[in-house]
């Protein structure tokens, strides 16, 4: 468990401006924590708008520590993998890890 100081998260995030989340979605049979499209309006920053399309599913359970969570997402993608390597190189696919 993660102390008072501690804080861990652990993101998948697809990236690409042409990026359709839905089909993400579909793909890997995983709901994301958020996701948009190119050209929507920003939740947090009213007034601008993405210049790409994202789909980015956090770590469920942020107060197991950081190790646990990671390990949590060696299993999340299997089965997946060659979903995973079919996204073209348009698509940016980053796994990050956070640590405060």
């Amino acid at each position: 468990m993660n102390t008072e100081e501690e804080t861990a998260s652990v993101t998948l995030m697809i990236l690409a401006e042409d990026l359709e989340p839905i089909e993400i979605s579909s793909q890997f049979q995983l709901e994301p924590s958020q996701a948009w499209r190119h050209g929507e309006e920003k939740q947090r920053a009213v007034g601008t708008y993405y210049d790409w399309g994202g789909w980015k599913l956090i770590s469920e359970n942020k107060d197991l520590a950081h190790e646990d969570q990671i390990s949590e997402w060696v299993h999340k993608p299997e089965g997946k993998e060659e979903r995973f390597q079919s996204l073209d190189d348009r698509r940016r696919k980053n796994l990050w890890i956070g640590i405060r």
